[in-house]
């Protein structure tokens, strides 16, 4: 629900709740069990400030698509960006985000969400698709902001045969 105070009726509270109405379609299409990624963070835990690299291995060539995702359920999506439009890489290549390239311009620094105490824990979302399924083409930045909704809806488009997902866990600290 919605809160708000009435500032016309001395400090009353409004509660204003809307609702969604959605069609649930299970996807009922099989896995494919030889195609799958992995995902790992260099370190468990990581000071504010500190360089944060993520490490990939999907078992067949795929294309990589990685969320980060803070623990208010905000999410920023790092690859494919504007500089990486595909990142496509070879079954049971190691890959490192970012990687020798992309540290050029950019680094993950691990830092505070705001209105959550430290130690707080995070995590990345790495999806690994067969083909090229782009998230969303607005990139004009590095980084794309978004939440877990807009990242469902985009899953649930993907047949689950022609993606795995991985996540990478890590501990935020003073």
């Amino acid at each position: 629900p919605k809160v708000d105070i009435d500032s016309k009726r001395k400090g009353g509270i409004l509660f204003k709740i809307e609702r969604y109405r959605a069609k649930v379609i299970p996807d009922l299409s099989p896995e494919d069990p030889n195609f799958s990624v992995s995902a790992i963070t260099d370190k468990e835990a990581y000071r504010i400030g500190d360089e944060v690299k993520l490490i990939m291995e999907a078992s067949m060539d795929a294309h990589l698509t990685v969320f980060s995702i803070a623990p208010d359920g905000s999410a920023a999506l790092y690859l494919p960006n504007r500089f990486q439009k595909d990142a496509f890489v070879f079954g049971n290549d190691v890959s490192y985000f970012p990687d020798q390239y992309t540290q050029k311009i950019f680094t993950m620094r691990a830092k505070k969400t705001e209105g959550f105490r430290l130690p707080t824990d995070e995590l990345f979302l790495v999806v690994a698709t067969k083909s090229n399924y782009i998230f969303d083409d607005r990139r004009k930045s590095f980084v794309y902001y978004t939440d877990m909704l807009a990242i469902n809806r985009w899953l649930m488009k993907i047949p689950r045969n022609e993606r795995a997902e991985a996540f990478a866990t890590f501990r935020v600290r003073e």
